[in-house]
């Protein structure tokens, strides 16, 4: 396991804990001084109870570890280590046209495609990096590249049925390329119910090809197609069946929310290579624990001063 720090100037302010060390020091030698001073019996009890085991070390110890948890978090802490990890890295471009509001997959086609996304990443190993791109008449990349876990499924959760008409492919497909230009693995989900109208196929096929980018589509839809807020949407598939054929893909037709999970189950695949985690947020998450406990220490029944 290897520690890396994106941001190292900002570890400078480890200084802080020797300072931390003098102030603590210093002041439980002022507050001896005063309680002898006045002769009170039952400060000095207090007093004669702090060693290297009383609650005021407690204190000290919590607040050195709220700093060095906050310098690390600036510092842009990152762990990297070896770990069974997706062999590839994936873009999941999700359809957000107005026919994906069709409820012949419950509650829609749009939530049962974000839903079944979610798990689709707790299902894979950590480090997989994804990013998440939502496409309609126009396409936004909702979430860079990524092995953040969170911030891909906030990404996920921002989408919404967009205003715009139409459907672009061609432009999903493009972005996803970029995206993925780096990685070894490319692999792009398309989640649509296949009714594209904006982008010629054969070139889109031609660009994904050129990439080396992998393409798993899978239709959401039945037959005999859903309500939606201008008539009935039925899905259509032989766009998503050239994309997926063409570029050594899958393609899956789904028609229930089961199946959309089971289909993600069959997608993803793993190996043995160097991960890096951000340790940043986690950090953070510790900074905000630790700062409850020192409260709680200092203001209850449990506080050590006088």
């Amino acid at each position: 396991m290897i520690v890396l720090f994106s941001r190292p100037s900002y570890l400078w302010f480890l200084l802080i804990i020797p300072v931390l060390f003098f102030l603590h020091f210093y002041t439980l030698r002022r507050r001896r001084s005063n309680a002898l001073l006045f002769s009170n019996f039952e400060s000095i009890e207090k007093i004669r109870g702090i060693d290297l085991f009383s609650k005021n070390i407690s204190i000290l110890i919590l607040s050195i570890f709220i700093v060095v948890c906050v310098v690390f978090s600036l510092s842009g802490m990152k762990v990297r280590q070896e770990l069974f990890s997706s062999s590839q890295s994936y873009v999941l471009a999700i359809d957000s046209s107005k026919s994906m509001e069709a409820g012949d997959i419950p509650p829609n086609r749009l939530e049962a495609a974000k839903s079944a996304s979610r798990e689709f990443i707790s299902l894979l190993p950590y480090g997989t990096r994804l990013a998440v791109i939502s496409f309609a008449g126009s396409t936004v990349v909702q979430q860079d590249l990524s092995e953040d876990r969170i911030s891909v499924r906030d990404a996920i959760d921002r989408i919404e049925i967009s205003s715009v008409g139409g459907t672009d492919l061609y432009e999903t497909v493009l972005n996803s390329a970029n995206l993925l230009r780096n990685e070894e693995g490319k692999a792009l989900v398309i989640l649509s119910d296949g009714r594209f109208n904006i982008g010629n196929v054969p070139e889109v096929i031609q660009i994904a090809q050129q990439q080396g980018l992998v393409i798993y589509a899978i239709a959401l839809g039945t037959a005999e197609g859903g309500s939606t807020s201008y008539g009935i949407s039925s899905v259509e598939e032989d766009t998503l069946r050239a994309l997926s054929y063409n570029t050594g893909g899958v393609f899956y037709s789904i028609v229930s929310g089961e199946e959309l999970r089971n289909t993600f189950q069959q997608i993803r695949s793993s190996k043995l290579r160097m991960t890096t985690l951000d340790m940043s947020r986690y950090l953070m998450f510790c900074v905000l624990f630790l700062s409850v406990a020192l409260y709680i220490l200092t203001n209850t029944r449990f506080s050590v001063f006088p």
